[in-house]
């Protein structure tokens, strides 16, 4: 990694950046910090001076810093935590996990790559307060879960006011008539088909309309 054409040009990032960071290792005084939070204040600076960004992945976490997929998920762990304002930011990353989401194979399972441990955790969270569980033994990135959790976990994150209006569109699409839920389940079967005819091409427009 050659570090001096990654980092900002800009001198006052870069004075700003190290301020804080002789700040942190200084308060309340040098030498207390343990070696982790201490590898945690470095990676922030790496990231506050512009050599690494939100878009970097974890495999080039991984590469570049010469370290191994726990410990690069550690740190975006726990950068992700300290600058967490809100829910809302998660939520709206869950939404666009969804639609960009692919079946497994069996086409009984939602697969979610979400390499952001955070995001995980919480997606894992909410599948909780709806009376759903996901199944993560599979990779420590990927989150599959069934119809019933996936259709459940839209359901909840659609507002009740607009599940009449989606549930009318999605039937005109070609989505068998039935509960809201039912009519879900069917969307998200021809969203996740590897194979798409003209109508569920029409289907697919329809519900990604009402989820963005």
């Amino acid at each position: 990694m050659d570090i001096s054409k990654r980092i900002s040009t800009n001198s006052q990032v870069i004075e700003e950046a190290l301020i804080k960071f002789l700040t942190q290792i200084t308060d309340p005084a040098f030498g207390i910090h343990n070696k982790s939070e201490l590898e945690y204040l470095v990676f922030e600076l790496m990231k506050n001076t512009g050599i690494f960004n939100d878009n970097t992945s974890l495999y080039s976490l991984m590469t570049e810093l010469g370290i191994t997929q726990t410990k690069a998920s550690q740190l975006i762990y726990n950068y992700d935590v300290r600058k967490l304002e809100d829910d809302k930011t998660l939520d709206e990353k869950i939404i666009e996990s969804l639609l960009n989401a692919d079946f497994a194979k069996d086409g009984d399972y939602f697969v979610l790559d979400i390499e952001s441990p955070l995001l995980r955790v919480y997606l894992k969270k909410r599948l909780k307060e709806i009376g759903h569980v996901s199944d993560g033994s599979f990779s420590q990135t990927v989150v599959r879960m069934n119809l019933n959790a996936v259709s459940g976990i839209i359901e909840y994150y659609l507002p009740k006011k607009e599940h009449k209006k989606v549930k009318a569109a999605l039937i005109e699409a070609g989505a068998p008539d039935g509960s809201f839920k039912g009519v879900l389940k069917s969307s998200l079967k021809y969203l996740g088909s590897k194979v798409l005819g003209e109508g569920a091409g029409t289907l697919v427009d329809n519900f990604r309309l009402f989820l963005i």
